[in-house]
């Protein structure tokens, strides 16, 4: 057993990878140490990344040991570059994290800047424009690009170590050598021209010149909201008011836009390091503070609020266009009805799942078990369809397999006399029909020249049934005439 990964202490003590777990042992006896386990360490550094959140929306992991966030336009939120900086570094220090943040104008030098950088008084390095640092108020916002990574080995490209020893070799050990070179003489110096072009995809990277997508952990918001608490609060009561306040201040940015909410995210960050977030959606895009606060109460009863919480935020990740509607004068039908049925499916969906509350929406089919389709409670489209005006009427109930029924019709296309349906016989009253539905054989060529006429049956006790035949005379197989079925119930 070796060691993989040591602290500072351990350093300081004359430790050092890869030395076995005996030797480290004898020299610092009272030595801790525990499996390494690279499936634990991926999941808490996610859950760091997520953590990382408060400062930007755009955060991701990089590698087995770095996290990348986008802080575009998030400085001035913590009172600059430097204050956010500050602010997370003391953070991560709390939680006894040992860490170095670089931060450039691209990815790549503030990779470059935060692994092999020389760090002095603080554990971060601000790199200022490339050519030279700016001025403000007589003090620099920054150090030189140039001048920090120059003196930097050319591995803090991102090279791969075969191409790293190929330019120690050519005398180019760091940025600096590596960029007096002309573009035109550097691609004469490889072997090959993929190990050239990943030189200068690299050098390209490094200055900015190519962009490098960021690909977030979460979705980007379209609006965000943040609360700070002065001192960290514990459970949901403390947070309850001050979400409610944010849900106000999102319904507010969503009607300047004329635009509702269809997704919710509120996300609390613990002082240990922890990230509690609870997503709501909605069946219709919605801007009711009321309503979208009554969300949030059921999932939160199920999080565990009682370690501090010092900072909260609520996100919009989708949101639709949602117009104000006109109140009617005559009849008082203003669309109250259909916001409080779609209101009532967001908290079942809260309360039982989002995915065990639905409702049928109709499909281009004219084949009855076809024709509709079961969605999502929080699904956008197909709210509660009627059938067409004038079109046949259909039972309430349908059947998921039509049941086999004997029938005594009469003979070739009339309505059945009489049926037995399980077990029981039944006299047929009053007949309507037949509706011939005609197979889809675009679709299902097994059906291809089955017809079926359906009939609406009564009985004398009023009863009503939906059967159909499957086929007609003359067309089924020899031996056997066509067969009926029990399709469905009206009310």
């Amino acid at each position: 057993m070796r060691l993989a990964s040591l602290n500072e202490a351990a350093i300081k003590a004359g430790l050092y990878a890869g030395m076995t777990l005996a030797d480290a042992r004898a020299i610092v006896p009272g030595l801790a140490a525990a499996p390494l386990s690279p499936a634990a360490d991926k999941k808490a550094l996610k859950a760091l990344a997520r953590w990382c959140g408060r400062y930007s929306p755009w955060t991701a992991t990089d590698g087995a040991d770095g996290m990348v966030m986008d802080i575009s336009g998030c400085g001035h939120l913590f009172g600059g570059d430097a204050a956010l900086l500050s602010d997370l570094s003391r953070r991560l220090r709390a939680m006894g994290l040992a860490h170095r943040i670089g931060l450039g104008a691209s990815r790549g030098a503030a990779w470059a800047v935060a692994r092999y950088g020389a760090f002095r008084t603080k554990p971060w390095i601000i790199l200022a424009a490339w050519e030279k640092a700016r001025e403000a108020d007589g003090e620099t916002d920054g150090e030189a690009a140039a001048a920090v990574l120059s003196p930097l080995p050319v591995a803090a490209l991102r090279l791969e170590p075969a191409i790293c020893e190929m330019l120690g070799r050519l005398g180019l050990k760091t940025i600096g050598a590596l960029m007096e070179v002309p573009r035109l003489l550097l691609q004469h110096r490889f072997p090959s021209r993929a190990q050239t072009q990943a030189v200068l995809l690299r050098l390209d990277h490094l200055s900015g010149q190519r962009p490098e997508p960021l690909e977030p952990l979460s979705p980007t918001p379209l609006f965000r909201a943040r609360h700070v608490f002065p001192e960290p609060v514990e459970g949901f009561e403390a947070i309850e008011p001050v979400l409610g306040q944010l849900i106000e201040d999102i319904c507010v940015l969503l009607g300047r836009q004329g635009k509702g909410a269809r997704q919710l995210v509120f996300e609390a960050f613990h002082m240990d390091g922890r990230t509690s977030r609870l997503t709501v959606g909605t069946a219709a895009a919605s801007r009711n503070p009321t309503h979208l606060k009554r969300l949030f109460r059921e999932p939160a009863a199920r999080v565990d609020f009682t370690t501090g919480v010092d900072e909260v935020l609520l996100a919009c990740l989708e949101a639709q266009r949602l117009e104000d509607a006109q109140a009617s004068l005559v009849d008082g039908r203003d669309g109250a009805g259909e916001a409080a049925l779609f209101e009532l499916a967001d908290r079942l969906g809260g309360r039982l799942g989002p995915h065990r509350v639905g409702h049928l929406a109709p499909c281009q089919s004219h084949i009855p078990e076809r024709a509709c389709r079961r969605l999502s409670g929080l699904a956008a489209s197909g709210i509660w369809a009627c059938d067409k005006p004038g079109a046949p009427a259909r039972p309430f109930r349908l059947f998921e397999r039509p049941e086999a029924i004997d029938v005594m019709a009469e003979i070739p296309d009339g309505p059945p006399l009489r049926f037995r349906w399980r077990r029981a016989l039944v006299q047929v009253a009053k007949a309507e029909g037949p509706e011939r539905i005609t197979p889809e054989w675009w679709r299902d060529k097994t059906m291809a020249g089955q017809l079926r006429d359906y009939y609406r049956l009564e009985d004398g006790a009023g009863h009503r049934f939906w059967v159909y035949r499957d086929g007609l005379f003359g067309q089924a197989p020899p031996g056997r005439g066509p067969r009926w079925y029990m399709h469905g119930l009206f009310a």
